[in-house]
């Protein structure tokens, strides 16, 4: 009974895993991706200054890389960036760059 218990706890959270949002409440971009391709500056901005501290993350740097958005940080922080970056944005916006922490 005990097995039957834990493989079930186990499928519960694998389910959790795969279909828990990782967006932020009530965030919507205010420009379209096709605005931001004209002008990354803003883009960059907006998730320095809004999307990254509505979803509570820090420890990632945000700037500009060739007409690209690049986010840069340890994986932690940054794949918790790039998460809530592209629930909202077209990931060929970005580069994300992992660095040692």
């Amino acid at each position: 009974m005990g097995a039957v218990a834990v493989l079930a706890l186990g499928v519960i959270a694998t389910a959790l895993m795969f279909t828990a949002k990782s967006g932020v409440k009530d965030y919507k971009p205010p420009e379209t991706g096709e605005y931001y391709r004209e002008h990354p500056e803003k883009l960059a901005e907006e998730i320095e200054t809004v999307l990254l501290p509505a979803a509570n993350i820090s420890g990632v740097s945000v700037g500009i890389d060739g007409g690209a958005v690049a986010v840069t940080g340890p994986k932690k922080p940054l794949d918790m960036a790039r998460r809530a970056i592209i629930t909202y944005y077209d990931e060929d916006l970005f580069v994300f760059t992992e660095v040692s922490e």
